[in-house]
């Protein structure tokens, strides 16, 4: 067992390491870390200690979560938990955060549209939003042959899609797929600057993200593609 944690640890802090230098490629500057649907802090608090100059705040809906985030970061001093709901953040949080992170976060959303207004309304003018989720396509016959695909598709069948149906919701889970994933945010009011997979993994997308100007609640749809593909298969900043 403690075999097993020391390697989800050592992939955690990995990731944590490659997300504070996108943020520190990406964002002007960064005093102020925002990561909603934190869970239990497996990523947020190893976030924190790579940037130490930041203070950096993980919020999740679940207080058991919350409650483990906290007794597994006692000795981070510029990390801090707290119990919230994605779809109404705190008022007093207007503006505030230089970054937003959304790690693994948006496909299990019930109202992603409102999501995404609520992380415009707490990022500042300046800020950026970074979002974590599998790399699986829109279109399953893309999906062929792919291991982690096949594997994280299954596993959202269980868990994604029945906790993102809950309270009349999208149903969206992993197979939602990168195309209709990138129309969406780009009609929330997002521009993606850049996609890549993290530590060079084939599992995961992240996408930098800026406000779109004038963009505030704006409507969300679903669709596909919505960036240069091409670009971004070779990692290069889509403008």
């Amino acid at each position: 067992m403690n075999y097993v944690r020391s390697l989800r640890a050592n992939y955690n802090n990995s990731i944590a390491k490659e997300l504070s230098q996108l943020i520190a490629t990406h964002a002007e500057k960064h005093k102020n870390v925002l990561d909603v649907g934190c869970g239990t802090g497996d990523i947020t608090t190893p976030l924190a200690e790579a940037l130490p100059a930041s203070a950096v705040t993980g919020c999740d809906l679940s207080e058991k979560a919350i409650t483990d985030a906290k007794l597994g970061s006692f000795t981070v001093k510029n990390v801090s938990y707290g119990i919230e709901n994605i779809s109404k953040l705190p008022e007093d949080w207007t503006k505030k955060y230089d970054v937003v992170l959304m790690f693994d976060v948006l496909h299990d959303l019930q109202h992603p549209e409102a999501a995404i207004k609520q992380v415009l309304k707490v990022l500042a003018a300046d800020g950026i939003v970074i979002i974590v989720d599998p790399k699986v396509s829109s279109d399953p016959l893309k999906n062929v042959g792919n291991i982690q695909a096949a594997q994280a598709l299954t596993l959202s069948s269980w868990w994604c899609i029945p906790s993102s149906s809950c309270d009349h919701g999208s149903g969206l889970g992993v197979g939602w797929g990168w195309e209709n994933k990138e129309e969406f945010l780009t009609k929330a009011g997002l521009v993606i600057k850049s996609r890549v997979c993290i530590i060079n993994s084939d599992y995961n997308y992240a996408y930098v993200c800026k406000r779109k100007l004038g963009s505030y609640g704006s409507r969300a749809v679903h669709g596909s593609g919505a960036v240069d593909r091409s670009r971004a298969e070779r990692k290069e900043p889509i403008h």
